[in-house]
Parts: structure tokens; sequence; C-alpha cells
């Protein structure tokens, strides 16, 4: 997009100030958790953690001894990073896995995408029951929202795990393979106050494994803010353009 100013120095000049305080608005990102710490020194409780060391396990890979049914991931962040396969095993007295993460305090009203990156094992494993991952949070202990959710294209049994864009429970988005891949929830507008997040993850079979690593809030600019500014240019432009235009000599 070209501005109306471009060709007008001495205004640019003038706007420089508004022009540089776009470019800083930059997203930001205001929590991050690369999971390269195990959780007892870091920004999050488990529930569930467990492992039989084959096929049925929670665990904080890089940590200890990996399951030897651990599928051959791609592209992890870092050296350490959460695996699930097959939660209700007997092994797991919690019967869940789920990553808590530490009250974060939001100090005024901002727009927000969660994200984190996902890997799963197979592309025709996961059924539309009961394999699920999902980003949940709830603010100033209101109710859990989903954010983002990974499931299959709502077929009843075998099918790929994918990143369901509406949370309407199928997936229809990105399809999860070996390769982690960063999936980002839709802007969500946020109140000041304490927030609470979740990553809740459920898979009851062999070969229903998912990995996932690097979780991230980012604070984004505000629409309407841009548009502000970018129409404020537009305007100073026009009558930057006008005034100049009228200290140009009258024809005789």
């Amino acid at each position: 997009m070209k501005l109306p100013f471009c060709n007008n120095p001495a205004l640019v000049l003038v706007l420089m100030p508004w022009i540089l305080h776009m470019e800083s608005m930059a997203a930001v990102v205001i929590f991050m958790e690369d999971f390269e710490t195990a959780a007892a020194d870091s920004s999050y409780s488990v529930t569930g953690a467990f492992s039989d060391g084959a096929d049925d396990y929670f665990v904080h890979v890089g940590s200890a001894t990996p399951p030897t049914g651990l599928p051959a991931y791609i592209n992890p962040q870092g050296g350490r990073y959460w695996a699930v396969e097959d939660v209700d095993a007997p092994e797991n007295t919690a019967g869940v896995a789920v990553i808590a993460f530490n009250e974060i305090l939001i100090p005024q009203a901002v727009t927000v995408t969660f994200s984190l990156k996902a890997a799963a094992g197979s592309t025709t494993a996961f059924d539309s029951l009961d394999d699920f991952l999902m980003v949940e949070y709830r603010l100033n202990a209101g109710p859990w929202q989903a954010a983002v959710a990974l499931q299959n294209d709502g077929s009843d049994f075998n099918s790929a795990l994918s990143h369901d864009t509406d949370l309407d429970g199928i997936g229809d988005g990105r399809v999860i393979g070996l390769a982690f891949e960063e999936i980002s929830s839709s802007p969500i507008a946020l109140d000041a106050g304490r927030l609470e997040v979740r990553i809740d993850a459920y898979f009851n079979a062999d070969t229903e494994a998912i990995a996932f690593d690097d979780f991230k809030i980012t604070a984004i600019p505000e629409p309407a803010f841009i548009a502000g500014i970018i129409g404020s240019l537009f305007l100073l432009g026009q009558i930057g353009a006008r005034g100049l235009r009228s200290l140009k000599p009258t024809p005789p």
C-alpha cells in the first residue's frame, strides 16, 4: 500500500513519530514456555505424567529415557518437549494428561493469540469421540474456553488429526504430521485480570501419539487502532498535498 504522503518529504518528517509508532506495534510475546526445563523448575505443573516404557506414556522427552514407542518426531523446538500416547493406560492413575500454567497477570485489556507447536505420530489413527489436544483458558475464575483444538475430521475412527479452526469439534485445518508445526488460535480479546491456561490431551489407544512444544501467548495490535492511525495519516497527507498546491504561483 502506498500512502498519500510518500511523495512529500516535509510531511514525512512531520509524521515520522507516528510512522515509527506503527512500526513498533509488532506482535509481542507476553508469555512463553519452551519446556526446556522440567515442570518443577518452570512455569507449569503436570497431572498424569507416566510411562510404561513402551507405547503408553505422558512424558517430558529429553528429561529421561524415552519410551520405545516414541515416534521419530521432526524439528522440535530445542531438545525437550511433551509427548502423549494412550493416556487411559492402567499405569496412569490420574487418567488424564494436563499441563497447567501458573496464573498469568493481565494488567490491561489486550487481544492475544495462543499458539503451540504440535506433531503427530500418525495421520490415520485418530478417532472423533475421544482423541483431542486442547489449549483452554479462563479469566478471573470464569468458565473454561477453548483457544486451540486438534481433533480428527469428524470420522468415527482412524483419520488424521487436524487443527479445528472454528472450535466446533471437527478438524478442518492443517493436518498434523511428524514434523512440529505451529498452530495458533484466532485473536481473542482479554480483559485485565488473572488468566489461567491449560493444555489438555487425551488419546486412548496405541499409535494415537502426539507431541507438543513451544507454547506462547502473543499480544497483537488492535486493528481498529492501526486503522485509525492509517486513516489519520491519509487525511493529513491530503491536507498536506492541498497545502503544497496552494503555494504554487498562479499562472498569469
